[in-house]
C-alpha cells in the first residue's frame, strides 16, 4: 500500500522539476504530502522510514540542496535505526559527497579553459589525446551504452561527424560502460555507426579522463577549437551543429 502512494507522488515531483520547479514553495504541495504521509505511517518504523528517505531524496535531487539531503538521509538512521532505509543510508550519502566533489572539480572546465591533456589507448590499442590532432577541431564525448539520454543524443552527433569530419572534425569517445560490457562493446559501436575513436577502461563512474575533468552525469561533452581551448560544452541537436561549423570557420 505504501509503494502504491509513494510511487506517483514521486513520479509527480519529478515531472514538476523536469517542467521547471526548483523552489521550496513550488513543491510544497509535494513536501506537505510526504509529513502528511510520515505521520501516517509512523508506527511502522520501516514504512516510515521509506518515507523519511523519499523527503530527503526530494530535498537532494528535485530541490538541488544536496547539504539538506545528507542530513535528512542521516536522520532516517538516527530515528529508525535497524530498518532497510537506514543500511541504505551510508552508501548514499557517500554517493552525494563524491558527485559533489566531481561538480567543484567541473567548474574548472569552463569554456575558455584548455582541456587536460591525457594519452590514452582507445579499443585497438593505439594512443588518443585530445590534443595533437593536426589542430582540428575535437569533440570529446563523455557516453555509456547503458545510458537511454546519450542514445538519444547519437543520432545528431552521428550527423554532426559525418557533415564536417573531412572538414576537419574529430570526436574522441569515452565510454563509462562497465568492465563486464567489454565484450559489447565493438559490435556495439558496429551496430551503430560509431567510427571514431573510443576509450573504454571498464570503470564505471571511476573511468581515469572522467575523473579528470569531474563527469558526474551523462551524456556529457566538451568541444575544443584547433588549440585545446574549451568553446563549447554538453551541446546537442543543432546547437552542436552550428558550433562544429562556426569553429571550423576560424
Amino acid at each position: 500500500m505504501l509503494t502504491a502512494q509513494l510511487t506517483p507522488l514521486a513520479a509527480a515531483a519529478k515531472a514538476k522539476r523536469a517542467a521547471g520547479a526548483r523552489t521550496e514553495a513550488e513543491f510544497a504541495a509535494e513536501l506537505k504530502e510526504v509529513d502528511a504521509l510520515l505521520a501516517a505511517h509512523a508506527a511502522v518504523p520501516a514504512e516510515a522510514a521509506q518515507v523519511a528517505m523519499l523527503r530527503a531524496e526530494f530535498w537532494h535531487k528535485l530541490l538541488g540542496q544536496p547539504d539538506r539531503g545528507i542530513a535528512l538521509y542521516q536522520q532516517v538512521k538516527t530515528d529508525y535505526p535497524g530498518t532497510p532505509s537506514a543500511k541504505e543510508v551510508d552508501e548514499i550519502v557517500a554517493g552525494i559527497i563524491k558527485v559533489e566533489a566531481k561538480k567543484k572539480l567541473e567548474t574548472a572546465f569552463t569554456v575558455g579553459a584548455h582541456f587536460p591533456p591525457f594519452a590514452e589507448p582507445d579499443i585497438t590499442g593505439q594512443q588518443i589525446t585530445p590534443a595533437g590532432r593536426g589542430g582540428k577541431v575535437v569533440l570529446v564525448d563523455f557516453w555509456a551504452m547503458w545510458c537511454s539520454d546519450c542514445m538519444e543524443a547519437l543520432p545528431a552527433i552521428l550527423a554532426t561527424y559525418e557533415k564536417y569530419h573531412t572538414q576537419g572534425l574529430d570526436i574522441v569517445g569515452v565510454s563509462l560502460d562497465k568492465e563486464e560490457d567489454r565484450a559489447k562493446f565493438a559490435p556495439f559501436l558496429k551496430a551503430k555507426g560509431i567510427t571514431w575513436p573510443q576509450h573504454f577502461d571498464g570503470q564505471f563512474w571511476e573511468n581515469k579522463i572522467a575523473r579528470q575533468v569531474g563527469v558526474h552525469r551523462l551524456p556529457t561533452n566538451y568541444l575544443l577549437d584547433r588549440d585545446g581551448v574549451i568553446i563549447g560544452r554538453d551541446l546537442e541537436g543543432a546547437a552542436l551543429s552550428a558550433a562544429v561549423a562556426a569553429a571550423l570557420k576560424k
